[in-house]
């Protein structure tokens, strides 16, 4: 499969039509459709169905979408990121990030790298810790920013310092409010939001104990800071961790759990992983922002 041949499958996906995926691409409607039905033949599989107005993927099309992204990611990666001199390294590092306050070390060593290394390009996701190893898996992303603890087995980490206290988004208009911490009685009794992430389950379910099954949850969120509109709109209570969100000016008020729980954060990355310049760069930095910070 060429590089060339999967941008011209995922301009037809995206326009699902081939005169439109050609006008787009600035080559001739004949040229993608014979690339296209070599592709096919190629792999021994039907990715398209032709219909008179637009075009729909099979499920092997469908597969092959996700799997095109991905691979036309890498070979950018590679491109930009192989044949660097010492002297002068560039290249793109592609960071997943939790929401946690702990990001503002990566934001510090961006400000130094790019002191020191402008042609180093540091692209940030926020995503879930799931989609975050997902991606150093497949090689998409270099590293990694989630609550710990991790997974020591496939990956390498970096403890970055400080802690997060666990507890209740709540509306500032509420009972709930008045209160100065949050005992699992009071989250036994509410209607709750609360990640779908397994490492936040199982910290909650050892925080609340036998009585994991009686919590109420009427919603599960990725990013805390969508669950916070379904708070404002009377759905329940959400809970993550403070400082994440600034609730100043807020209809919301934080308030912690009791007894307190805390979780901190790290830096992660896939084990015996052959590193790109710039990611060295990085890591190196990173390293050194949690000894300044220590």
């Amino acid at each position: 499969m060429e590089i060339r041949v999967l941008k011209y499958f995922l301009a037809v996906t995206q326009e699902k039509n081939m005169n439109k995926a050609a006008q787009l691409l600035h080559i001739s409607q004949p040229t993608i459709s014979r690339q296209l039905k070599a592709l096919e033949d190629e792999l021994g599989t039907q990715l398209f169905i032709r219909g008179n107005r637009e075009i729909t993927l099979t499920e092997d099309g469908k597969y092959l979408v996700d799997k095109a992204k991905q691979i036309i990611t890498l070979s950018d990666q590679a491109e930009l990121n192989i044949g660097n001199e010492p002297s002068s390294i560039s290249g793109r590092v592609i960071i997943g990030c939790n929401e946690t306050p702990s990001v503002k070390y990566l934001a510090e060593a961006t400000k130094k790298i790019n002191n020191d290394y402008p042609n180093i390009l540091i692209d940030f996701v926020s995503t879930n810790a799931d989609t975050i190893k997902k991606s150093l898996d497949n090689g998409i992303f270099d590293f990694g920013i989630i609550l710990s603890p991790t997974d020591n087995k496939n990956y390498s980490f970096l403890n970055l310092p400080g802690n997060q206290e666990w507890g209740l988004f709540i509306p500032k208009n509420d009972d709930l409010a008045k209160k100065e911490s949050i005992n699992k009685n009071d989250l036994l009794a509410s209607n709750l939001i609360i990640s779908r992430q397994p490492e936040f389950t199982n910290t909650l379910n050892k925080w609340i104990g036998s009585n994991q099954e009686k919590l109420k949850v009427t919603a599960l969120y990725d990013l805390l800071y969508n669950a916070l509109l379904f708070v404002e709109s009377g759905v329940g209570y959400a809970l993550g961790v403070g400082r994440t969100i600034n609730t100043i000016g807020t209809d919301l008020v934080f308030r912690p759990l009791y007894p307190h729980l805390k979780s901190s954060s790290s830096l992660i990355w896939l084990k015996n992983v052959n590193m790109s310049s710039a990611a060295k760069v990085v890591l190196k930095q990173m390293y050194d922002e949690v000894e300044t910070n220590k």
